[in-house]
């Protein structure tokens, strides 16, 4: 009688699994026929964002996109190549066929490699070991977006981290009229206005806008600019040269403003300037303080004495995460963290009328303090703050709406004295911009990019570049927490092994009682 039992108890065993096995294939089979994708990670990175779909779904003629991809390609691409193959899929679906997507492989034909090589597709060297051998072959891996007589081109996709972005806003290109014009004005000297120290932000904003210098010392900022971005240094504006950018904002403009108050040399000496901008900003409501800020949430910062170098958290990197962004503001409720060094505070006074929008758009964490008058940078004599010091200092500040001029007193009849539509932004920081930061900080490049898309109205884009941003900074907890977490860790992962080998032993000695019985 024991043996029919388990007999039975095998024989509905199998069939069980045969008929989740049948189940899954008609699933399969039926599912095919519809096209559908099941995304699970927190930022939807593997799916189109609603600003793609709606972008691609309102396509009033046929755009198509050509891959070049090399079909050999070493082990380690293989994903990456089957990722761009389903993010192109998607854009075909969500298009109702506005896109035509064409995979190319250059190696099998001559006019093929030709027609890359025109559009600004190079090949690029794969490395690979194979059977023991270390090879080296050519292959290519880019994408063009064709519409008419226009194109835009992803010379070497490299990750598919950035490759919806990127995609989306080529379209965007092709399909628009023409570019928005960006205006970059550096205050410092020549060299630094053709973009040394800040290439790569120049570099990222010139894939979506047309960005010109701009030098209000010498000439009137052109009409075509609609958006003028500040990088301030150590150089002082004159009158005729603030009228200038204060009428342009007149004009119903956008104004971003980075500038400190504190300028910090090479050897961490700190001195407090006043450009002139500091005048400027606060004359439109948002105050930058004279002093620096510093948070227990910071970044970490390597020094070198002469014969050693060490790194240590630096508290002077001021390290702002998602719950010091204003989630109210799209341009920043996405940000999991901004890094500003050596950053003074800024003070405004909220308002949020029809005319008139002013509020906060960063703030450091409720464990941060100010430095003012004598400032100490090094990161060995800082004094502990006590806990009357600790409160949170605003970051960046923006004003929509309606601005009184900085020259409403003038004479002078040409000025405008209001204006009912205008923007502004303010950041109490430029090095956060500047190509050593960016490379260690994505998040800051992210952070710069939203507050140029949103003071050129271009809000689109905005929602798809902030996803890709996945660091989570742990939240600051008091060191009893930290304990509990700590054993934890240690002897729950054991506990639950523990319980579950008692579960097993307790069901395995109820089974072998029935089959006694």
């Amino acid at each position: 009688m024991n043996i029919n039992k388990k007999r039975f108890y095998q024989l509905n065993h199998r069939a069980q699994i045969f008929i989740v096995l049948v189940v899954l294939v008609a699933l399969n089979i039926v599912s095919s026929l519809f096209y559908q994708r099941l995304d699970l990670t927190a930022e939807q990175q593997f799916s189109l964002s609603p600003t793609s779909k709606k972008i691609v779904s309102s396509l009033d003629d046929l755009i198509t996109i050509k891959a070049f991809i090399t079909k050999d390609l070493p082990g380690r691409l293989v994903p990456l190549k089957q990722q761009i193959a389903d993010l192109l899929g998607e854009y075909s679906n969500y298009s109702g066929q506005k896109i035509k997507i064409i995979y190319l492989d250059p190696a099998d034909d001559k006019a093929i490699e030709q027609e890359a090589t025109s559009l600004g597709i190079p090949p690029v060297q794969f490395s690979q070991v194979e059977q023991d051998k270390y090879q080296v072959a050519n292959g290519y891996f880019g994408i063009a977006v064709l519409y008419g007589e226009k194109r835009e081109v992803l010379p070497v996709v490299q990750d598919a981290t950035t490759l919806e972005y990127d995609l989306t806003s080529a379209i965007k290109r092709v399909v628009a009229e023409q570019k928005s014009v960006i205006g970059v004005y550096l205050t410092t000297s020549a060299e630094v206005a053709q973009g040394q120290g800040y290439d790569e932000a120049l570099k990222y904003l010139s894939k979506q806008y047309e960005v010109v210098p701009v030098d209000v010392a010498k000439e009137e900022i052109p009409a075509e600019v609609k958006t003028l971005v500040i990088f301030s240094g150590a150089g002082v504006l004159n009158n005729d040269q603030l009228k200038k950018i204060d009428q342009f904002l007149m004009k119903g403009n956008s104004l971003l403003i980075l500038s400190g108050s504190v300028a910090v040399s090479p050897q961490l000496q700190a001195q407090a300037q006043s450009n002139g901008l500091d005048k400027l900003a606060e004359r439109y409501g948002i105050k930058i303080e004279q002093n620096l800020v510093l948070d227990a949430s910071n970044e970490m910062a390597s020094f070198n004495t002469g014969y050693v170098q060490f790194i240590v958290p630096y508290p002077f990197f001021v390290k702002a995460i998602n719950s010091g962004m204003n989630q109210d503001s799209v341009l920043v409720n996405q940000l999991q963290s901004v890094t500003l060094p050596w950053t003074s505070s800024l003070s405004i006074q909220e308002s949020n009328t029809d005319s008139n929008k002013t509020f906060y758009l960063v703030k450091s964490s409720t464990n941060s303090w100010l430095q003012t008058g004598e400032f100490n940078l090094h990161p060995q004599q800082q004094v502990p703050p006590t806990a009357n010091d600790m409160q949170p200092s605003i970051l960046a500040a923006a004003k929509f709406g309606s601005l009184d001029s900085f020259f409403a007193q003038d004479q002078d009849t040409k000025i405008i004295k209001k204006v009912d539509q205008a923007r502004l932004i303010v950041v109490g920081n430029t090095a956060f911009i500047n190509d050593m930061f960016i490379s260690r900080n994505p998040g800051n490049m992210v952070f710069f990019s939203n507050l140029v898309d949103g003071l050129t109205q271009d809000l689109d884009l905005i929602s798809i570049r902030a996803k890709n941003i996945t660091e989570r900074p742990i939240k600051e907890m008091d060191n009893g927490w930290r304990q509990v977490i700590k054993y934890l860790n240690i002897f729950l992962p054991s506990l639950i092994l523990a319980i579950f080998g008692f579960i097993r032993l307790y069901v395995r000695r109820r089974e072998a009682k029935k089959d006694f019985i």
